[in-house]
């Protein structure tokens, strides 16, 4: 039996089925196990059996039949070689710019490339005209305070005072009565020399016109008021030559330059800066304050001396002031003296 121009032998095979593929130019047909169409009509067929080629004479050529039925469509084959690439066309022409589409996120920063070699100096340039002077800034706020200085040391126990003044001499007994007196005799002889006159009154102590003073020699507890002007009390009066006392107070009672001295020899009972001052009619004289900022119990000496120019009336005290409450002691002994002395004759 032939079909598609092979022999099909049916004594082996039950049905004849070929591969479906196009027929070569010499009508042979591929073989069914291989899908490959023999490439040449030379020789023996290529195909195995069941199909034998069997070629003849070509006849003519008969009409054409009508055409069949779609067939299924095939396994598509596999994918021949890539062909030769063309020559290429001429440029179209440009197109309409498109849309910008949008910006993409920005990509990761490059390394920082080495530092260039630095360029050589160039030359100066001229120099401009100065500029207006600014305005003077506005002062800076003060400073806070310094922490209060460590106390100094005590000072050395001052000399001993001058000799108190002496006293006054007694007064001249009373002048006897001058007898009457003789009648006129005749020139005698010269005579014996008279008795001596009586004495004048005595000049001034040592040169003092006007001295004074007065002390405390016990053991004292004070509360000192802060802020306020606390009498020593002064029991005691010295000698005293035109300088009254009275209630721990020195009274001038004739104008002149006075020597003041003063000393106070004081513990306080807690931590405390105290002044110690000779106050005249309720006012401290400057050159007669002293000020220690002490420790709890550390004992303790005020002392000052001055020159001052007092007048009649006018009366000294002995002050102790603090800004704070405090509490003192004054020890036992001459512990407080306030001593004046008129210098000028």
């Amino acid at each position: 039996m032939y079909r598609n121009n092979c022999y099909y032998n049916d004594e082996c095979y039950d049905d004849f089925d070929d591969c479906g593929c196009e027929m070569d130019p010499c009508m042979n047909m591929c073989d069914e196990d291989t899908c490959e169409c023999p490439m040449s009509c030379q020789g023996p067929c290529s195909c195995p059996s069941p199909c034998e080629c069997k070629v003849g004479p070509t006849g003519p050529r008969g009409p054409k039949g009508a055409t069949g039925p779609q067939g299924l469509r095939g396994i598509q084959g596999i994918q021949g070689p890539q062909g030769i690439t063309g020559a290429r066309g001429p440029q179209g022409v440009t197109g309409p710019q498109g849309v910008m589409g949008p910006q993409g996120i920005p990509g990761v920063q490059g390394p920082t490339g080495a530092t260039g070699a630095t360029g050589a100096a160039g030359a100066a340039g001229a120099q401009g005209p100065q500029g207006p002077q600014g305005a003077t800034g506005a002062a800076g706020p003060q400073g806070i305070q310094g922490p209060t200085g460590a106390n100094g040391p005590a000072g050395a126990t001052g000399a001993t005072g001058p000799a108190g003044p002496v006293g006054p001499q007694g007064a001249q007994g009373v002048q006897g009565v001058q007898g009457a007196t003789g009648a006129t005799g005749a020139n005698g002889a010269t005579g014996a020399t008279g008795p001596q006159g009586p004495q004048g009154p005595a000049g001034p102590a040592q040169g003092l016109n006007a001295y004074g003073g007065a002390y405390h020699d016990d053991e004292l507890m004070m509360d000192i008021e802060a802020g306020s002007c606390n009498v020593v009390p002064l029991e005691h009066g010295m000698d005293l030559l035109n300088v009254l006392y009275d209630n721990s107070a020195l009274t001038i009672t004739q104008s002149g330059t006075y020597e003041v001295t003063f000393i106070v020899n004081l513990n306080p009972n807690e931590k405390a800066e105290l002044s110690v001052s000779v106050r005249n009619q309720n006012a401290s004289l400057p050159s007669l304050i002293v000020t220690n900022n002490l420790a709890k119990n550390e004992n303790s000496v005020f002392t000052a001396q001055s020159l001052l120019t007092l007048n009649a009336q006018d009366k000294l005290q002995l002050c102790i002031s603090s800004l704070q409450e405090a509490e003192i002691s004054l020890n036992k002994g001459v512990s407080a003296s306030l001593i004046v002395k008129q210098v000028n004759m």
